[in-house]
């Protein structure tokens, strides 16, 4: 569970002692404030995008790690392998100046990475 972490992020930055600012920054209930500090449920989409713009970052990467928190076991490697392609992409600068070769490269190591995932 990944959630109990970024929550850890805000209270750190916003300077969030309590439960009850946690849940006023969040705009949700204090009891779903504090189960989502403790990793006891995982926000929807409404407060993962919140969260998202709390910690300055892309909110598809929350919604992903969302899913994967979600998924059943035999499904979590598969949203595990969403995040980091998503990862690499939101790092690719706007205009790449890799050559072939060295995309290549990169989807070669994606798809190892990938199959032992999977086994």
């Amino acid at each position: 569970m990944d959630f109990p972490k970024f929550i850890e992020q805000i209270k750190k930055t916003y300077g969030i002692t309590n439960d009850y600012a946690l849940a006023k920054k969040l705009k949700v209930s204090q009891p779903e404030a504090n189960w989502f500090r403790r990793g006891k449920k995982v926000p929807n989409a409404t407060v993962c995008i919140r969260i998202a713009n709390l910690l300055k970052k892309n909110p598809v990467e929350l919604l992903i790690v969302a899913q994967k928190d979600r998924a059943a076991p035999e499904e979590k490697s598969h949203w595990a392998m969403a995040l980091s392609a998503v990862d690499v992409m939101m790092h690719v600068p706007e205009r790449p100046r890799y050559i072939p070769q060295k995309v290549e490269a990169i989807g070669q190591e994606l798809r190892q990475l990938e199959s032992q995932m999977l086994s």
